[in-house]
């Protein structure tokens, strides 16, 4: 059984993989233009259109690159210590809550101000404080929708030390056999509820199974085990073809967003986690001019800045609605002005 090689101590720049940094915004930016941009005319052009009208697998994008840099990040960590579990939440909740707590006060603003101070004071408000709700399919998408996917996130920190501390040290055999096996069985299961037990779109299965954490699982899963893999297989031979490799898998992705199937139906549950994690494995590896542009510090900048772009999204849009009284989907100068 091949045993993975001992892991190697990491340069505190090589952790944060700068040329993966500014996906998170591309990601981000489509998913706002997908959610109140998509009627303009330029997003309906071909193939625009196609990347914009599938622009939600850029959640499941976030999901893995999370799994993704946290085992790069954490990969010495011995979560066998309660406190390196402890330091891990508080770390995580230090970074999240902060602003998606911010985006709720946003959000009702404009109730704040007409004295509905009560809308917090509920079941609702419980949920949604707590970053619970995308358990629940009643208020997954109620409030800042995009938020449930922070929802999801949350279980993913907390289920990180468990499942990390267990496969770290797992071979690679192993470990990319579980990887694609738990990929392949959440399909499937997808795949047997969607032919044994109909259900309609945005009825609570629905939600339920495109929003509820345990059906992202796989995702996170899958960019833990490519995140071991590349601490420890950092010398792969591959650098004279690796951009080609990157520019391959990227046609393959727009091929199978453009192409329309009823794969489509399973691209929100983690389908493209094996062509996302290649994305990010090629540009992990990356020592080409590809790299040098992405480390450009406008470029780091609008990445690092991409999680206050996806959260506020909604909040943002409400206010600019309640101070100026248009709508950012009905006018390109306004759409413009929300953006900005």
């Amino acid at each position: 059984m091949t045993k993975l090689p001992p892991r190697i101590s990491l340069h505190e720049k090589q952790l944060r993989i700068e040329q993966l940094t500014f996906t998170r915004f591309v990601a981000a930016i489509v998913i706002v233009i997908y959610h109140y941009g998509n009627s303009y005319h330029i997003f309906q052009l071909p193939l625009i259109s196609d990347i914009v009208h599938t622009a939600y697998i850029g959640v499941s994008y976030f999901f893995l690159l999370s799994g993704f840099i946290l085992a790069v990040v954490y990969n010495k960590t011995d979560f066998g210590d309660t406190t390196n579990k402890l330091k891990f939440w508080i770390a995580r909740i230090a970074r999240i809550f902060p602003l998606y707590l911010a985006s709720l006060v946003i959000y009702f603003l404009p109730s704040i101000f007409e004295g509905y101070w009560n809308v917090f004071i509920s079941k609702r408000g419980f949920f949604h404080s707590v970053l619970l709700q995308a358990w629940i399919p009643a208020y997954a998408l109620k409030w800042n929708f995009p938020a449930w996917s922070l929802s999801v996130e949350f279980f993913l920190y907390l289920s990180f030390p468990f499942l990390f501390g267990y496969i770290q040290n797992w071979s690679v055999k192993r470990l990319v056999t579980v990887a694609l096996s738990f990929w392949f069985l959440t399909i499937l299961s997808l795949a047997v509820l969607k032919h044994f037990i109909p259900y309609e779109d945005n009825s609570n299965t629905d939600i339920f199974i495109k929003f509820s954490p345990v059906f992202h699982l796989s995702t996170f899963f899958f960019g833990m085990a490519g995140g071991i893999l590349f601490v420890n297989r950092p010398a792969l031979k591959l650098q004279s073809n690796i951009t080609y490799l990157f520019i391959a898998t990227v046609l393959a992705l727009l091929s199978l967003i453009v192409i329309k199937s009823g794969l489509h139906d399973y691209f929100q549950n983690g389908f493209l986690s094996p062509l996302f994690l290649l994305i990010i494995l090629t540009l992990a590896w990356n020592k080409t001019g590809i790299t040098k542009l992405l480390h450009h510090p406008v470029l780091v900048l609008l990445g690092e800045i991409s999680f206050g772009i996806y959260i506020l999204q909604e909040p943002v849009r409400v206010a600019y609605i309640w101070l100026t009284g248009n709508q950012v989907n009905e006018n390109a100068i306004d759409f413009c002005l929300y953006l900005f």
